[in-house]
């Protein structure tokens, strides 16, 4: 038993016997002996938890199948474990007021360990998670939350959440996107980050993955998020997901985003995802990444970080989404194209390369990079042998292409400019080896170099060239992000 302070004597040394030491302990702070009980259900874990001084420390051991809505409610250092089954009720005559299957509110140092949690037969409940913390500290290890239509795991109103070998499956369902986690009001979960842990998480096949908001923080490890009807991964109204980062067996996102125009990991709304080597986003039903109506996504930090063999775009962007590469990349081999901004911007460091995106079987197939509606681009990257244009910029769109730029081998042009585009190509860019015309302009388009620099050019046919004067405000201004949130929190005690 811990007081947190140490008490200084008044007025000299008082000195106590042990014993008469333990009984003034109690006393003062409340406490009673540690209890260590076995619940053998369908007995009632309420009643065992109400027979209980909530100041702990106090251990739980639940066996059998228990049909009940736990509430742990103001408890310290409190274990629950055991192997249990525990099922939600299928009591409530509305379906809007069901209770959670546990509740833990106003707690501290509670650890869930071994316990299943699941819907009884019948229930139906509908914007109750099956699980949910508030305002507490919690640990859970070797656990399960299954089956429910209104979500699995809710950590809530600044609560802190340490998550380790978790199966979270089959929660929620397309028709409402209910979440397998779902982490909010500036709560802060961790999932598997740390290595020696209890082991890798699965969150499959739910309504959404892993949903974050209301300044949530979020640090994401060697989880497989896989299955998930819509995105595996969103980030919205000023939350932060980091995935990957501190635990070298980073995340695996595949088959997400089987709902039409969904993308597996997407920053909306002012939330942002950042993308830490070695995650790998691969094999989703919609767009890998994306950055959407003020999100931000944000690549970084190694060499195998992975886009590939995604079904919709491996990035894609639109409505004031931005995207930064702080490191390099792969995006490959999507089959609608590499990576498309709609109304977005993008921030391109060396060696991000862009190679084999498009649909073969496609004449109108998007290739490499797509810039649409005012869209802006800079930065160094290789787009080659794409199905389609290596890069297509249109509607009032600019791309500045710097000196270790690459665009080769692409199935349909190197770059190609309608609609009042610009592209600016700095000293050393390459465009060559591309299909018909390595550079094309329709008129109203501009393309060119500042004054005194000379990429290297292909076949061209761009009437509109020209000695452009130093690339403008956007391309030079600072393409910052917030700072890293990997200052990791200190693991749990």
């Amino acid at each position: 038993m811990s007081m947190g302070v140490r008490p200084r004597p008044l007025g000299g040394v008082l000195r106590l016997s042990p014993v008469l030491f333990a009984l003034v302990l109690v006393l003062w702070t409340g406490t009673a002996p540690a209890a260590d009980i076995t619940v053998n259900c369908p007995a009632s874990i309420n009643i065992a938890l109400g027979g209980l001084n909530k100041a702990g420390p106090n251990s739980v051991t639940i066996t059998g199948t228990c049909v009940e809505a736990v509430v742990v409610d103001g408890f310290t250092n409190l274990a629950l474990g055991g192997g249990a089954v525990i099922k939600r009720p299928a009591i409530y005559p509305d379906p809007y007021s069901a209770a959670p299957a546990l509740q833990i509110t106003g707690s501290e140092g509670v650890n869930i360990n071994g316990l299943t949690f699941q819907e009884d037969t019948g229930s139906i409940a509908y914007s109750v998670p099956l699980v949910r913390a508030s305002r507490s500290h919690v640990w859970m290890g070797n656990f399960t939350i299954q089956g429910s239509h209104s979500g699995g795991l809710s950590v809530e109103d600044h609560s802190d959440a340490w998550i380790e070998a978790a199966t979270i499956q089959d929660n929620g369902d397309p028709t409402n996107q209910a979440s397998g986690i779902g982490v909010s009001g500036f709560s802060h979960v961790s999932i598997s980050m740390w290595l020696g842990g209890a082991g890798p998480s699965l969150i499959k096949g739910n309504g959404t993955g892993l949903s974050a908001s209301s300044g949530a923080t979020v640090e994401v490890g060697d989880v497989k998020l896989q299955d998930n009807a819509g995105s595996a991964v969103a980030a919205s109204y000023g939350a932060v997901v980091t995935l990957g980062g501190w635990n070298p067996q980073a995340p695996t996102i595949t088959g997400n985003a089987a709902l039409p125009n969904f993308t597996a990991v997407d920053a909306a709304y002012g939330g942002e995802i950042w993308i830490v080597d070695p995650t790998a986003v691969v094999d989703n039903r919609g767009n890998g990444a994306g950055a959407n109506l003020g999100g931000r996504l944000i690549v970084c930090c190694g060499p195998g970080i992975t886009f590939s063999n995604n079904d919709g775009f491996g990035i894609s962007t639109w409505m004031g989404g931005q995207v930064f590469f702080w490191g390099p990349a792969l995006v490959q081999n999507n089959k609608k194209g590499g990576m498309a901004l709609f109304s977005s911007q993008a921030f391109v460091l060396p060696n991000v390369v862009i190679r084999g995106n498009g649909d073969p079987s496609d004449p109108n197939s998007r290739g490499g990079v797509e810039l649409v509606y005012n869209s802006t681009m800079q930065g160094g990257w290789t787009v080659a042998d794409n199905y389609g244009p290596g890069v297509f910029i249109q509607t009032g769109s600019s791309a500045l292409f710097d000196s270790i730029s690459a665009i080769t081998g692409n199935k349909g042009y190197g770059v190609q400019l309608e609609m009042n585009a610009t592209a600016t190509f700095a000293d050393g860019t390459t465009v060559t080896g591309n299909k018909g015309y390595d550079l094309v302009c329709t008129t109203g388009s501009v393309a060119g170099v500042p004054k005194g620099q000379r990429p290297n050019i292909g076949k061209m046919k761009c009437p509109d060239w020209a000695q452009l004067t130093p690339p403008p405000a956007w391309a030079t201004a600072t393409a910052g992000a917030t700072a890293s949130p990997l200052t990791h929190r200190g693991k749990p005690r």
